[in-house]
């Protein structure tokens, strides 16, 4: 996939979709898909607006992200998206006025559509919505195309709520908003070694700073590695049998054997199996491992049948 840079000049025919895709959720998609339909209607290239960083904290906001901007370029990658314009979000792109922002995108880029969702809003102060985006690219014959509100069972569908359901644990229903597993990423390191001396040996990934940490659990997922999928239970917390708090992501992956140190994987979570329990010993805790293991082989031959990959 192309990276583009939102400073720079370039020669290429796009059709581009606005806005920050921190989710890629069901209402994304809709954007996304009709976005592919104009590159082939135009016979040019596709970009997507995303942002290499989280701009919260330069809002002032407290807001940790669904998915970082690597997981956003997969995603995107595997629908089908050909290019992204990748944009810092800083003190200056905050302050620049919506005006010179639609004059950035105009003068960088040979735009031959544009679409956005409705709650799109840019600019200083958010002063820019879609009002203001259809009335300066209509004065240059470059129409925009406006997503309506997506709603899921009554609910206006958003990375905020999707965020809310993934820190209450409800990974099955953020799930059916995202359109697939909601995953994390991240090479493997070194832990404690605590589930080797269960017999139960897991793989450690360090936690990216700007990603948002579920709520504490195990968790019923799937592993990718190498391009294979297997089955596999993860713990998102601490270890209160060993008395460890520290928030970290473990993984038993079932029937693997091998050694994954350094190296990249990939994490879907299918459905949180229950809270962390302090256990008075290590046989009851490995005890409960073993029956995480078996409901979570029973989630997946029942409710994953179709999904791409699961040994």
């Amino acid at each position: 996939m192309t990276e583009l840079d939102i400073n720079c000049k370039h020669s290429k025919n796009y059709v581009i979709a606005l806005g920050f895709f921190d989710s890629v959720h069901i209402g994304h998609r809709q954007i996304i898909e009709r976005l592919k339909e104009y590159s082939q209607l135009y016979g040019c290239s596709n970009a997507v607006l995303t942002f290499e960083n989280n701009p919260y904290p330069i809002m002032g906001r407290d807001i940790k992200l669904i998915y970082i901007y690597n997981e956003r370029l997969s995603l995107l990658e595997k629908m089908g998206i050909n290019a992204v314009i990748k944009t810092i979000f800083n003190e200056e792109f905050k302050n620049i006025t919506a005006n010179e922002f639609a004059k950035k995108l105009y003068n960088n880029f040979n735009i031959k559509h544009i679409l956005c969702g409705y709650d799109f809003n840019f600019g200083q102060n958010a002063e820019g919505n879609t009002a203001f985006l259809k009335s300066f690219f209509d004065k240059h014959n470059i129409k925009v195309d406006v997503q309506q509100k997506i709603t899921y069972d009554g609910k206006r569908v958003s990375s905020t709520f999707i965020r809310k359901l993934l820190l209450k644990g409800d990974i099955k229903n953020a799930n059916k908003l995202l359109g697939e597993p909601y995953f994390v990423t991240g090479n493997v390191i070194h832990g404690e070694k605590l589930g080797a001396k269960l017999l139960y040996p897991t793989i450690n990934i360090k936690p990216c700073a700007e990603k948002i940490e579920l709520m504490q659990g195990v968790y019923s997922t799937t592993t990718e590695i190498n391009g294979k999928t297997y089955k596999s239970v993860t713990n998102c917390g601490g270890k209160p049998t060993f008395d460890l708090d520290k928030y970290q992501i473990e993984t038993y992956i079932i029937d693997y054997d091998g050694n994954l140190y350094n190296n990249k994987v990939k994490i879907n979570f299918l459905q949180r199996l229950r809270g962390l329990i302090k256990f008075d010993n290590s046989e009851k805790l490995k005890t409960q491992i073993a029956k995480d293991i078996e409901k979570t082989k029973n989630i997946i031959s029942k409710n994953y049948i179709n999904f791409s990959g699961v040994l």
